[in-house]
Order: structure tokens, then C-alpha cells, then sequence
């Protein structure tokens, strides 16, 4: 029983089951600001209509590739160990292949263009972009040292267990694990949205495409309404006043 356990534990700390947790985390985060994304869905315009479902078919892609045939952690730690002075620093464990990294990488962008360009249209510009960016740059650094001591703590945990008790504190360290990675991966993310964003936006206010456009289906209306208000202007009001009499 104890040797089952131990290999229950080393599968739930695999970059697959953390895929999975991902994805769980994400449509229950979609299922909880349903009203938001309908409105985003249903936009006024109809390319914009077909950004929105472009963009959710890339961020599907992107969970199920990356989370079952790449590795989260390596994808995103990939500029920071890049710029590693050393080259023994800049070793991989059980790397994937180039060709799987090359279209993580491809869905990865796809994904942040299409994001950055539906945050421009339905959240804010560019000063709430340069503050997510302070935020999300200022909260990495904490997330990621609180990441990887809990990473070493869970692997220890899972190597040296022996008995029962040994499991239920790794299990506690694994939940707390498992937290720190989607918030290590949802920062990560958004630290990249933002450095998009302001490029994306800077193109769509130059090319008039960030706001939905002005349509005049209703002018006939108003203008009815406009004119009727005008008319009513030139009556005197004491011509238009009546009498309150008291019923007899």
C-alpha cells in the first residue's frame, strides 16, 4: 500500500496532472465571470466577435498542449534561464523536444496577442496596463522562491515517505504546492499580457479599432424626437396649462 501511495504522489506532482489542475482552474474561473465573457462574445462588431472566439479556441489549445505534452514551468522560466550568466545554470532536467516547444511557444503568443487585444477593448488602456505590470513584476519574484521551495519540499516528501502519517503532511504541502503554481502561472502570464498590451493598443487606437464603431440606425428616431421637442418649445406654457377643477 505504501509503495501505491508513493506512486499516486509522484503522478499528482508530474507537469501532466498539473495541466489538468490548471485547466479545472480555469473554466471554473470562466464559469464564475460567465456575464463578462458573454458580453465579450457577444460584441457589437463582428470581427471583434470572431477575435473573442479566436481567442478562447487559442487558450483552450494552449492548456491541453502545454499542460499535456509540454511543461508550464520550463515555457515560462525559459527568459529567466536564458539569462543565467552560467551555462551549468542553464541546464534542463528532462527537457522536451524542440519541435513541442516550438509550438507552445507559437499557441503561447497567439494567445497573448489575442488577449491583449480583447484587455484593450473591454478592460482598460494603458494606464491600468502599466500598473498590472508593476503589480504582476513586483509579485513574481515572492511567487517564485515560494514556488520552488515548495517544489523541493513536495519531492523530498514524496521520496522519503515511509509511513502514513509522512503522506498527509505531503499531501498538505502538495495542495499548498499546487496554489502557488497557478498563482506562479497566472502571474507569469499576465506579466506577459501586459508587456503585449500597450503595443497592441498603441495599433488599435491608430487604426480606430479599439472603440466600437458609431452606427446611425437610431437617427431617424431621435431626430423624430428632436423635432417634437422643438415644436413643443414654441407653445407658451401658459397655453398648455389647464385648470385643476374639483369633481362636482
Amino acid at each position: 500500500m505504501i509503495e501505491i501511495a508513493n506512486r499516486i504522489e509522484v503522478a499528482l506532482i508530474s507537469p501532466q496532472a498539473f495541466g489538468v489542475t490548471l485547466m479545472l482552474f480555469v473554466a471554473l474561473v470562466a464559469r464564475a465571470n460567465r456575464p463578462f465573457l458573454r458580453d465579450v462574445i457577444s460584441d457589437t462588431d463582428r470581427s471583434w466577435r470572431a477575435l473573442a472566439r479566436a481567442a478562447a479556441t487559442c487558450m483552450g489549445a494552449s492548456l491541453v498542449w502545454v499542460g499535456m505534452m509540454d511543461n508550464w514551468f520550463q515555457l515560462l522560466l525559459e527568459p529567466y534561464r536564458l539569462s543565467r550568466r552560467w551555462e551549468s545554470q542553464r541546464v534542463v532536467f528532462d527537457p522536451v523536444a524542440s519541435e513541442v516547444r516550438t509550438v507552445s511557444l507559437v499557441v503561447l503568443a497567439l494567445v497573448l496577442l489575442t488577449g491583449a487585444a480583447l484587455f484593450a477593448r473591454h478592460i482598460g488602456g494603458y494606464l491600468l496596463q502599466g500598473a498590472l505590470l508593476i503589480v504582476g513584476i513586483a509579485m513574481w519574484g515572492p511567487l517564485f522562491i515560494l514556488q520552488q521551495r515548495a517544489d523541493v519540499m513536495v519531492i523530498d516528501g514524496v521520496s522519503t515517505s515511509e509511513h502514513w502519517g509522512a503522506y498527509a503532511g505531503v499531501a498538505a504541502f502538495w495542495l499548498l504546492r499546487t496554489v502557488l503554481c497557478i498563482a506562479f502561472v497566472s502571474w507569469s502570464v499576465l506579466i506577459g499580457l501586459m508587456l503585449v498590451a500597450p503595443m497592441v493598443t498603441l495599433l488599435l487606437d491608430l487604426m480606430r479599432w479599439r472603440y466600437p464603431r458609431t452606427t446611425h440606425e437610431a437617427d431617424p428616431f431621435f431626430s423624430r424626437v428632436q423635432s417634437h421637442a422643438r415644436d413643443h418649445e414654441d407653445v407658451p406654457l401658459r397655453d398648455r396649462w389647464r385648470p385643476i377643477r374639483q369633481p362636482s
